[in-house]
């Protein structure tokens, strides 16, 4: 008597279940209509690096607009996009090397962007504390 896979094993060259073994393994002789089919796994959502750390347009424009904050934000600007903010209130600006830049638009940029809306949003609460 020879092991041929679990619970079969080959006598003079012919393959048997044998069932005394199996009964003492405490297993039980099964057919195809016994087997269970397991569902497939459903995925869990890819969470992306930043989730969480959205600003509003309103607390952007006050980050970049309120001269207590500029000399944190200013450089994160300088370094992401080469950008400069001009001006203070309701005269802030912010350029490129190729003229004006919208704000709006800017805000949309950062927050598409999982590791600089993560930045700015690290930045801005250690600011606000």
């Amino acid at each position: 008597m020879i092991p041929f896979g679990y619970g079969t094993y080959v006598f003079g060259g012919t393959l048997s279940r044998c069932a005394e073994l199996m009964r003492d393994a405490g297993l039980r002789p099964f057919d195809a209509s016994d087997v269970m089919e397991t569902p497939p796994r459903v995925a869990h959502p890819h969470v992306t690096y930043g989730t969480g750390y959205k600003l509003s347009k309103e607390q952007f424009a006050t980050l970049i607009s309120d001269q207590s904050y500029r000399a944190v934000v200013a450089p994160l600007l300088r370094r992401w996009f080469a950008y400069e903010i001009i001006g203070f209130g309701q005269d802030t600006q912010m350029r490129s090397a190729n003229g004006p830049v919208d704000p709006d638009q800017l805000h949309n940029s950062i927050q598409s962007d999982s590791r600089k809306q993560n930045e700015l949003y690290q930045t801005a609460v250690r600011l606000w504390r």
